[in-house]
């Protein structure tokens, strides 16, 4: 990837903005040359791509770029369930988010799914336990172990050895924790 690479250095690439236009002029040899071309060329298919999304109402985040930006990882099918239960339109293909969620509201709940993998990571086992807790944690801005209070009173997770492990499916355990926590904080 030349344009991204930190041997790219800056006497080989010419940049000037000419009007609505953009001239790159590439010094070196044609490999080094078709490398970076192709680069580029990927950059404005995104670029394109995001800029077609956003008059569209859609946001489109790479995944990769997500993860640097919030210092975390989280599993995708997270976020796409928090955004199908709130009304959204949420779909993981490719390494990217698309979502009709605006990228500041998307931002805010992966924040918080990172924050709550973090709080429990020791606590709860098993991925889908995981989900479920991060999920409702991100929807109504709540500490994991309240979460998991009330997952246990409804007796979706269990203790098992000092462990939480679900005992449904993390999504239709989700649903029906989000109708019992909605109900209880209206």
């Amino acid at each position: 990837m030349c344009i991204r690479d930190s041997s790219f250095t800056p006497h080989t690439v010419k940049i000037d903005i000419k009007g609505d236009n953009v001239v790159i002029t590439l010094y070196g040899t044609i490999d080094e040359i078709k490398r970076c071309w192709y680069e580029i060329k990927d950059i404005l298919a995104t670029l394109k791509a995001r800029a077609k999304a956003k008059s569209m109402g859609y946001t489109i985040l790479e995944l990769k770029d997500v993860f640097k930006q919030v210092g975390g990882t989280f599993p995708p099918d997270v976020i796409v369930e928090i955004g199908k239960i709130k009304g959204f339109k949420v779909n993981f293909e490719n390494g990217k988010i698309i979502t009709n969620i605006s990228e500041d509201e998307l931002l805010e709940y992966i924040v918080k799914i990172v924050k709550a993998y973090e709080d429990m990571k020791f606590q709860v086992k098993g991925k889908a336990a995981k989900k479920l807790i991060a999920s409702l944690a991100a929807l109504f801005d709540l500490g994991t172990d309240s979460i998991i209070e009330s997952c246990v009173e409804e007796g979706v997770i269990e203790e098992l050895e000092g462990n939480y492990v679900l005992a449904e499916e993390w999504r239709k355990a989700l649903r029906r924790m989000y109708k019992v926590l909605k109900g209880s904080i209206e």
